[in-house]
């Protein structure tokens, strides 16, 4: 079974348009509860996301969103 944390590079870079004002990030659960939403800007650039099995982090990753001037 592939793991979820292998779809997502460390310190990937995600390239927006000018028409994108923000990016949510939908954080779950294993079941697919929602745990959290985090929002990007361009004022606030980049999140930190995290692979766990039952409270035990097993990788993160660290993403830059980069809008275009």
């Amino acid at each position: 079974m592939k793991k979820p944390e292998a779809d997502v590079e460390d310190y990937q870079t995600f390239d927006l348009d000018g028409g994108v004002a923000s990016v949510e990030i939908v954080c779950r659960d294993g079941g697919g509860a929602e745990l959290e939403t985090v929002a990007v800007t361009p004022e606030n650039p980049s999140a930190v996301i995290c692979f766990d099995d039952g409270g035990q982090i097993l990788a993160s990753r660290y993403l830059r969103f980069d809008w275009a001037e």
